[in-house]
């Protein structure tokens, strides 16, 4: 457990440094106190634990399986007829402790500091007159409109390629224009077109615009809390908001992914902790062996690095619709357990 323990402070702190890279800007040329940087580092650190538990969990193994053979541990082992599975069994025990570690974090705690550390961050540090509106997705306005803006420009509070959906009916209203102008509670379209529907689904009436302003039903603060990004919600929030926009027949995938990464990421420091075991079992045969250990750190690396690349690609993909949210989430997952299994067996089949 301590190895596991100094891995995770180690990564924390790197992990710290860059996020303090990024705001000193805001202490030098905006004069916000350093009270303020560190809570906002205190409440980053929940995230950075998370991200980076698979990695603690992987050299953290990897560090006792080696003292093991340091101190002839596995060696006794061999001798007296202990199979694999024996020794395999507490570094299990340890990773199902982390996968649960893991999914507490990210379903309890992460979201809610994540809330907090944005908040600040724009409330008390960039004072935007925009809220926090996503590019390129649908975010609730009230109970019965979704809006969809494709580019936002802060700088002069100005959006482009608008979509509003108004859901009052048993059928949509659409209102689309080319650019908007955010304006206290209201927004100020222009070149936009109006769609009504019948009943039975047909257009009934449409109609362009050079100028239209409509009513924002929230303020800033309100904002806050209907506009929360994957990041910061639970899965349950994010279940929730899934059947929100399916029940107004707008895209979800993205939320879709999200939501299945709650699970598949906390399976992967599972995976991360047992892979460590084994590459320790297939390339150091000894103390001694330096070449075995720079290979057994290089590949530790390496699967690292594929691991975050296949979870990226595998995230882009889900969310642009080109395969499905779940795989999307899970596939690299699947992947290194897949890989774990063949070099278990393989590694096995040689004792």
């Amino acid at each position: 457990m301590i190895p596991f323990l100094v891995a995770v402070f180690s990564l924390v702190i790197i992990g710290l440094a860059d996020v303090l890279f990024s705001l000193m800007d805001y202490v030098v040329n905006r004069g916000i106190g350093l009270e303020i940087i560190f809570q906002l580092l205190l409440y980053k650190i929940p995230a950075i634990v998370v991200l980076f538990l698979p990695i603690a969990s992987l050299f953290s193994v990897m560090i006792v399986m080696f003292r093991m053979i340091s101190d002839n541990e596995l060696t006794v082992y061999w001798t007296s007829g202990v199979f694999y599975e024996r020794v395999i069994l507490p570094f299990l025990l340890f990773a199902l402790s982390i996968v649960a570690l893991s999914f507490i974090l990210g379903e309890y705690i992460v979201p809610v500091t994540n809330y907090k550390s944005n908040t600040m961050i724009h409330k008390l540090i960039l004072k935007e007159s925009i809220p926090m509106i996503e590019e390129n997705v649908f975010f609730k306005d009230s109970d019965d409109k979704y809006v969809y803006v494709r580019k936002i420009n802060k700088t002069n509070n100005q959006m482009q390629d608008i979509m509003i959906y108004e859901m009052g009916g048993t059928l949509p209203r659409v209102i689309s224009a080319k650019t908007a102008l955010w304006n206290g509670n209201y927004w100020d379209l222009k070149e936009g077109r109006m769609y009504n529907y019948r009943n039975d689904g047909f257009l009934d009436f449409e109609a362009g615009f050079n100028e239209m302003r409509i009513k924002v039903d929230y303020s800033l603060d309100d904002n806050y809390i209907k506009l929360r990004n994957p990041k910061e919600m639970s899965s349950r929030q994010i279940s929730s908001r899934v059947d929100s926009l399916r029940k107004a027949g707008l895209d979800a995938k993205k939320m879709l992914v999200e939501y299945y990464l709650k699970f598949s990421s906390s399976v992967a420091n599972m995976i991360f902790a047992l892979l460590g075991v084994v590459f320790i079992l297939t390339f150091i045969r000894s103390s001694r062996d330096v070449w075995g250990i720079i290979a057994s750190i290089a590949t530790a690396l390496l699967s690292i690095s594929v691991f975050f690349f296949l979870s990226a690609y595998a995230r882009a993909l889900g969310i642009g619709g080109h395969i499905d949210p779940m795989v999307a989430a899970w596939f690299p997952s699947v992947t290194f357990l897949i890989v774990l299994i063949v070099l278990w067996l393989v590694r096995r089949r040689s004792y």
